[in-house]
């Protein structure tokens, strides 16, 4: 089964070999967030190169649908996020795509992470009736943003023949983390992997699942595993779906 997986280390390549003191915590709080507000707000703490490339790079896209990535300054930071995607395209004659976002070990989610590298803050999983991998732009498209550092931001869009099931996905520095999906908040405290069933009615249904902090490469194998269970199946299988 085809998977993808894109892995962005944007502005300071984050280099996954780099060991953290065990010894020394590190507290993302009210003094951090204020500083970083400061630093936004201060042009001689900005990263011009940065903004430069965004400009360059990014301008030049904003014909993509949803919400525009806007181009703000921003200071300079180290965050390696990624995201990727993967389907089921036999569930008992259905076909289900999912998408997933991650963020690397840093200085900020050193202690929650412990001994692991990357932790997978978001995952999705969609019922649908059309997925085309070789060409993304006819009905999907995802991506990750870490200019928001040390807070974590991944948004997709799935289209259906009828619908289309758009999210966003956040978690910030201090582990406050929520999503949207098509207007619905999630609460990811209460579980960070979201079921979706558009019905054939033109409405949906969600399934919100607890699961474990996973690495990235563990989430395809989490994902095929959570599916096999009967409560899924039954989800999934509904006869109200499309």
């Amino acid at each position: 089964m085809k998977s993808k997986i894109y892995l962005f280390l944007l502005l300071t390549f984050f280099n996954a070999s780099l060991l953290y003191s065990q010894s020394t915590k590190f507290v993302w709080g009210e003094k951090e967030k204020l500083e970083k507000i400061k630093k936004l707000q201060d042009s001689t703490q900005w990263d011009k190169e940065m903004l430069l490339g965004d400009l360059n790079q990014i301008r030049p896209k904003l014909e993509q649908e949803g919400m525009n990535f806007g181009v703000f300054p921003a200071a300079k930071y180290k965050q390696g996020l990624g995201t990727g995607s993967s389907a089921e395209r036999n569930f008992f004659g259905k076909t289900l795509y999912w998408n997933y976002f991650f963020g690397e070990k840093n200085i900020v989610n050193q202690e929650y992470l412990k001994d692991k590298k990357s932790e997978v803050f978001f995952a999705i999983v969609i019922l649908t009736d059309t997925l085309n991998f070789s060409n993304e732009k006819y009905n999907m498209s995802y991506n990750v943003v870490s200019r928001n550092y040390p807070d974590k931001l991944g948004n997709g869009i799935l289209k259906t023949k009828n619908n289309s099931v758009e999210y966003t996905a956040f978690l910030t520095g201090d582990r406050k983390q929520f999503a949207l999906v098509n207007l619905r908040l999630f609460d990811l405290d209460q579980g960070r992997l979201i079921l979706i069933a558009p019905q054939k009615d033109g409405s949906l249904r969600s399934k919100q699942i607890k699961m474990p902090l996973l690495e990235f490469e563990n989430i395809n194998e989490y994902v095929r595993s959570v599916i096999k269970e009967n409560d899924v199946k039954k989800f999934f299988m509904d006869f109200g779906n499309i």
